[in-house]
């Protein structure tokens, strides 16, 4: 069986899509199967339910607007984990 990287997100913010769906952007921290570690930003999408959409790594972003608010608000939340 071949080891896999684990993500863990930290902050989250999202917005709503008109399908139900929710646009997110995560930090993270990624760990790789070396053990090594890297913190990081995703965007990833949320179905109606709740459930992430890992769909080969892509989110489609219907709007830049929509993307520079979100990253404003994570700004605000984990600014100081960012130094």
């Amino acid at each position: 069986m071949s080891e896999v990287t684990r993500v863990t997100p930290l902050f989250e913010v999202s917005r709503e899509l008109p399908s139900g769906e929710k646009l997110c952007l995560q930090q993270a921290v990624y760990i790789y199967p070396d053990k090594t570690q890297d913190l990081a930003f995703r965007v990833i999408r949320r179905d109606a339910k709740g459930n992430l959409k890992a769909q080969r790594g892509q989110a489609g972003i219907p709007d830049l607007e929509m993307l520079e608010d979100m990253i404003k608000e994570m700004k605000s939340k984990c600014y100081n984990l960012m130094k």
